[in-house]
């Protein structure tokens, strides 16, 4: 698939993980001679260097205080693949081991890495799964086809917040000192599940060197049942800026002149929390993902996502767009749905936050926000106001070009821009998560072409950096992005 060619074009070296090669060299040149353990080829590998892992679970065992094993992760340097969901050493004599078979009830053979140190509770699970440690020479880090689950970042270590794994980014932790520069994270087709943190990022927390040269990508993952205390119960996302491979400036119709910057595109977010520990309410938002500190001139885009039944104590049922917000922001064609607000003490909540400066960068097209549920107060419970501008008024995007999209406001009429409209979007079936638009739907060829997000992911495979994302949430080239005029949400019709 176009991730493995792109990961060993190079020519670097590619090694082998399998734990069930038992009986060869064990040094990753072939699936009999496979590493066993994971930890052992990150130690081995060097700049440049894949490593193709066979489906099963692998746990870290090589701590980063030698004091205490929990800090074990499995540690990624700079310039490191790591992809998973092969076939190894199991693949039938004869032929060549690649992507393993779905197993005999159809799902997948997954290649796992987990926390779970192996005893009854979870206590004493790693504080971090994967350790990403940037540097500042912005080399890019990457996990494919991976499920990374069960990591407790519920530590205290004293550090800066920023910068402590014991209690951020459970599942996946990466980040840089400010002004240092690097960070670079992209994560395709990954399964982050079940991790906790105490502060940011259940699964994933990104905090780069600087919001001009960092970098965080996303494609097609699948993120579900992560906690933090505070925010980001999925993702928290801080300090984001472009690949060097991107910073060529391009003209887009709206945000004008602009690097291609980070991106989460086609992701699932469901069923994660945040906030839950948090006693400053402001900051205990963003159920599935929180970004704040974005850089002047390079964009943020979220395109083709679902999130549903994600829950935040403060602001953002489902995604908050947080302090330092500067950079052009692009969010298009997702589906957000049954989202939940706890608490706001006071404000209004919303299942979209934006805390956006005065320059109007930010961009709202194509989505259908809908279902979603809020509480001024643990005792004054009301219906969540679906898109909320820190110091804006209900119903009204002053900073926030706000445009077709179907947004419910429960009895208030439809919110003030263009194009946008409040109706039953009509799903096929909320009660399975099927998001996708029954015939009657009032969302069929309703969205605004030009709003769409930029393919920065290239979800089509041909390198589109600069083209208008092509194809919908389920990616496949048998079904356009548009067909006559794009769909609202995260599937076309």
């Amino acid at each position: 698939m176009p991730v493995i060619l792109a990961a060993t074009a190079a020519g670097q070296t590619v090694r082998l993980v399998d734990d069930s090669a038992t009986g060869g060299a064990n040094d990753g040149t072939s699936w009999p001679d496979a590493y066993t353990s994971l930890d052992t080829a990150l130690g081995a590998a060097s700049p440049g260097d894949t490593i193709l892992v066979a489906h099963g679970t692998y746990v870290p065992s090589v701590p980063r205080d030698t004091t205490d094993p929990r800090s074990s992760a499995f540690e990624l340097e700079p310039d490191i693949s790591v992809i998973g969901g092969f076939q190894g050493l199991s693949a039938p004599p004869g032929t060549t081991p690649s992507t393993a078979p779905a197993n005999p009830d159809g799902s997948p053979r997954l290649t796992i890495l987990s926390g779970d140190r192996g005893t009854s509770s979870s206590s004493d699970n790693c504080y971090n799964v994967v350790f990403a440690s940037g540097d500042s020479t912005q080399s890019l880090q990457s996990l494919s086809r991976l499920t990374v689950q069960d990591g407790n970042a519920n530590g205290t270590n004293g550090l800066s917040p920023d910068f402590d794994y014991q209690t951020n980014g459970g599942g996946v932790y990466t980040s840089r000192l400010p002004g240092t520069g690097g960070g670079r994270l992209r994560l395709d087709e990954c399964i982050l599940k079940d991790n906790y943190a105490a502060e940011h990022g259940g699964a994933v927390f990104f905090a780069g060197g600087s919001n001009t040269d960092s970098f965080f990508g996303a494609v097609q993952c699948f993120v579900e049942d992560n906690e933090a205390g505070e925010h980001g119960g999925g993702f928290s996302l801080e300090r984001l800026g472009a690949l060097p491979e991107h910073v060529a400036a391009f003209e887009d119709e709206n945000l004008g002149t602009v690097n291609a910057g980070s991106f989460i595109m086609n992701c699932t977010f469901f069923d994660n929390e945040a906030g839950s520990a948090s006693t400053l309410l402001t900051s205990a938002g963003g159920g599935a993902v929180w970004v704040e500190d974005m850089g002047p001139t390079s964009t943020f885009q979220m395109g083709n996502n679902r999130a549903a039944g994600n829950v935040a104590r403060g602001h953002g049922g489902a995604f908050a767009f947080a302090s330092l917000f500067s950079g052009p922001l692009n969010v298009a064609n997702n589906t957000i749905f049954g989202n939940l607000v706890t608490e706001t003490d006071g404000d209004d909540p919303s299942a979209v936050f934006f805390e956006a400066t005065a320059t109007p960068t930010a961009f709202f097209r194509n989505n259908i926000v809908w279902g979603n549920r809020g509480a001024k107060s643990t005792s004054d419970p009301q219906t969540v106001m679906n898109l909320l501008e820190l110091g804006g008024t209900p119903g009204v995007a002053t900073r926030v070009t706000a445009e077709y999209n179907d947004i419910q406001t429960a009895g208030s009429g439809t919110y003030v821009g263009t194009g946008n409209i409040d109706a039953d979007p009509s799903f096929v079936d909320v009660v399975a998560r099927d998001f996708t638009l029954a015939d009657d739907s009032p969302c069929i060829d309703t969205g605004l072409n030009s709003g769409r997000t930029y393919d920065l992911a290239d979800i089509d495979g041909l390198n589109g950096v600069t083209e208008l994302l092509p194809l919908d949430f389920r990616a496949s080239v048998s079904i356009p992005r548009v067909i006559n005029i794009v769909d609202m949400g995260a599937f076309e019709q």
